[in-house]
């Protein structure tokens, strides 16, 4: 089916928080051969022996995998492409991190606590339970405030 996808120029995205997902799955060679792009995230234990034989197998080299071992959750992302292989970096400062690298459960349900107790003000309560620095609070509730003002 991938490569009947590929033909018709189509776009799959495929997402696994396991690698042996795609390792035991019976069309791994089809995934990793017709997949043009390939994105890996931070894994410390990519050098562990299992984990090191399913990235061989994807086609990493030893250099590629202590990348992996290495980066940093959250930021570093390891691009695989037919035109070339890169470590991109996404350098999120605590703002931006306090809310895009949510993706529990348990903050989400907390999120929709803080949003229904306070209204819009759920932001700032969340910055300063994520220890977001209070300037940066300051800075936003201080935008907030002039966009009201100019709007109202």
């Amino acid at each position: 089916m991938l490569k009947t996808l590929r033909k018709k120029n189509a776009v799959v995205l495929l997402a696994t928080q396991s690698m042996a997902d795609v390792k035991e799955s019976p069309i791994a060679s089809a995934i990793l051969q017709s997949t043009a792009t390939k994105i890996y995230l931070p894994n410390s234990e990519a050098g562990n022996e299992g984990m090191r034989q399913f990235y061989e197998y994807a086609g990493l080299n030893s250099r590629e995998i202590e990348l992996l071992q290495s980066a940093t959750p959250k930021r570093d992302y390891y691009i695989v492409q037919r035109l070339g292989r890169r470590m991109i970096s996404f350098r999120l400062g605590p703002v931006a991190l306090a809310f895009l690298a949510v993706s529990g459960q348990k903050d989400r349900a907390r999120i929709d606590v803080l949003a229904e107790q306070l209204g819009p003000a759920w932001i700032s309560a969340w910055m300063q339970e994520r220890k977001v620095d209070k300037g940066w609070i300051d800075y936003y509730e201080g935008v907030t405030n002039h966009a009201i003002q100019m709007a109202g």
